[in-house]
């Protein structure tokens, strides 16, 4: 009956502890985030810019790299400074210097927020991604689209599968493996 219990105590502190975080912070300078399943976070509103006449595809974007920069069109306020360019990273964030972005996954990624470098980006979904064509097979695709007016960007990642290894299937192409769509 004791090993019963104890197996029982140890299966839910792992599934306790293996549960997404649904928000965190506040960081040193008051900044918090959360995420639609926290019972502060917002609403879950996707906007779909692929049909708006003003949005952009991102093309260039292949196995960890970085692709712009774009304007955002409107200074946007990120801790002290004022940002108004971004870049797309392929690995599922957004990154506002040209130095020191996160081009590569396969080393691994560091815990943020972090004092190390690099610094500057707002990682929404950082893995491991994969954007690269394999004769078409890749369905996976990014878009941009910022408004003054609105004084609003999102930036969406589509149907993203990960990085798969060079697990090469039957046919030579790379296996695609899951489909991550989210936006910035």
């Amino acid at each position: 009956m004791k090993k019963i219990l104890l197996t029982l105590a140890a299966i839910t502190a792992l599934w306790t502890s293996s549960q997404a975080q649904t928000s965190g912070g506040p960081d040193l300078f008051g900044y918090v985030w959360r995420d639609n399943n926290d019972p502060n976070g917002p609403t879950y509103n996707w906007i779909d810019i692929t049909t708006n006449g003003d949005a952009s595809q991102i093309v260039g974007l292949d196995d960890d790299n970085v692709v712009g920069p774009f304007s955002i069109g409107f200074p946007f306020r990120y801790y002290w400074y004022d940002i108004t360019n971004f870049w797309v990273g392929s690995n599922g964030y957004l990154g506002f210097t040209n130095n020191g972005l996160l081009a590569s996954g396969a080393n691994g990624f560091t815990t943020i927020p972090n004092t190390a470098q690099p610094q500057n980006y707002a990682a929404a979904f950082l893995a491991d991604l994969n954007f690269v064509s394999y004769n078409g097979a890749n369905p996976a695709q990014a878009w941009r689209w910022s408004s003054a007016d609105n004084d609003s960007l999102i930036v969406s990642f589509i149907n993203v599968p990960f990085w798969a290894n060079n697990n090469f299937g039957t046919t030579g192409v790379p296996d695609i493996t899951g489909s991550n769509t989210f936006q910035i």
